[in-house]
């Protein structure tokens, strides 16, 4: 009995230190945008919506390592709001979620938030309202543009780098994650390359790739070397 006993507790143990970042999930997934197959309606998958409440809520209940969302802001409205794309109308943009409203609901399921900064963030008022709920260390805040890079810097905030093809070109995103410390990449399923696979590898950087869909592409991603898999599906 003592053997069995001790057995269980050594199986604990390694399980407890098999997480990727121990405070957090121990989940390889991070769901895109909130969006993931949850429910069936007349014999068919349904998908929630993009960077609704709805979204996050469910996202959050699941499993997922991080969710992403994307984030605006209205300057005539001063308001930070997740949506895709920028909205004109105020009632649209109120009924869209806010960003503290993001924040908290992942943060109740330990969830990590992965905002993609879109042109209109106001980079400033973001890590505001980040600091304000004590969350800088487990928000990941996703950009290429160098301003908002030079602002995120000393944030405390970890930095994903979201590259396209004109940052690939003479390994402009290598010094660009070595000059702001990125923490993460996140690159479409096409661009990904073992040159760059064992650059982040040498560099301590870890590798999302967006957005798949098809489980044997993600198992054949994770063999190749991706930490993360950003997918609207839950496996």
């Amino acid at each position: 009995m003592k053997k069995i006993l001790c057995l269980v507790l050594l199986f604990n143990l390694i399980l407890s230190n098999l997480t990727f970042g121990k405070e957090f999930r121990d989940s390889f997934l991070i769901s895109h945008r909130g969006s993931w197959i949850c429910r069936q309606e007349n014999g068919k998958n349904e998908f929630l919506p993009h960077n609704s409440m709805e979204s996050f809520k469910e996202t959050a209940k699941v499993g997922f390592y991080a969710c992403e969302g994307d984030l605006q802001y209205d300057k005539q409205m001063d308001w930070l709001y997740m949506s895709h794309d920028p909205l004109t109308d105020k009632l649209e943009i109120l009924d869209c979620p806010s960003l503290a409203e993001y924040l908290i609901v992942l943060k109740k399921d330990n969830v990590r938030p992965l905002i993609d900064m879109k042109w209109s963030t106001n980079t400033k008022k973001m890590i505001e309202c980040i600091n304000n709920l004590k969350m800088n260390d487990m928000v990941i805040a996703q950009c290429q543009d160098p301003n908002k890079l030079d602002l995120l810097k000393d944030s405390g905030i970890d930095i994903c780098l979201l590259i396209g093809e004109s940052l690939l070109q003479d390994d402009l995103w290598l010094d660009r994650a070595l000059k702001y410390n990125v923490k993460m990449i996140n690159i479409a399923h096409n661009l990904i390359t073992l040159d760059i696979i064992n650059k982040c590898e040498q560099n301590n950087i870890d590798i999302c790739v967006y957005s798949v869909n098809d489980w044997k592409h993600r198992d054949e991603l994770r063999a190749l070397g991706a930490d993360f898999i950003m997918t609207d599906n839950n496996w």
